[in-house]
């Protein structure tokens, strides 16, 4: 009797136990106590676990990522990245424009002027404000005449589409002089940069 009796003690002692001690240790919500320790059940806390190891396979495949990356810009040359700044520049010299269109007039025996720059905006920018993580396309809209022949100006329009720079020509319009057989062409284009 007294055999039954123990057993029936210790299984009630060791269910309230299991409920009391033990089930809280197992199932309770993870928490930080006042002194920055984690507290919590085990199952809570294997599940962080899991978190906390999926998160560094992460960091480790971008930091892995971010080394490929780098190995790739390492083998770009200064004469790319030049060429690169050239096709979509971070900022936006009008003055550096204006030259590289007058050099493009010339190699075809014409001249720009009458010169009028319009900015998006207004703004202009300044590679202090290049935001790398969000680029901004800017435009720039250049309006100019120039004189000459036809085929001078099939030539200018040819060297500006081989220009490493990315111009649009919005509009053309030309006038003739009864007087001569030169033409007056009226130009606007747009040029692009990062801001």
């Amino acid at each position: 009797m007294t055999r039954i009796l123990t057993t029936a003690i210790l299984l009630i002692v060791s269910v309230v136990i299991f409920f009391v001690f033990t089930d809280p240790l197992i199932t309770n919500p993870i928490t930080v106590n006042s002194s920055g320790q984690i507290e919590g059940g085990v199952l809570n806390l294997q599940k962080e676990k899991k978190t906390f190891k999926t998160a560094l396979a992460d960091a480790r495949s971008l930091k892995n990522r971010i080394n490929d990356l780098d190995s790739k810009l390492a083998t770009i040359s200064g004469t790319q990245i030049s060429r690169l700044d050239d096709f979509l520049p971070d900022t936006m010299e009008e003055i550096q424009l204006i030259v590289d269109i007058s050099r493009i007039a010339s190699l075809s025996g014409m001249t720009i002027r009458d010169i009028n720059i319009v900015t998006e905006g207004g703004k202009r920018s300044s590679k202090t404000d290049v935001d790398l993580a969000n680029p901004e396309l800017q435009s720039l809209s250049l309006s100019f005449s120039t004189t000459g022949s036809y085929s001078q100006f099939k030539i200018f329009t040819e060297n500006i589409a081989k220009s490493l720079r990315i111009m649009d020509i919005k509009s053309v319009s030309f006038s003739t002089d009864p007087a001569s057989s030169v033409i007056t062409y009226n130009v606007e284009l747009t040029t692009y940069w990062i801001k």
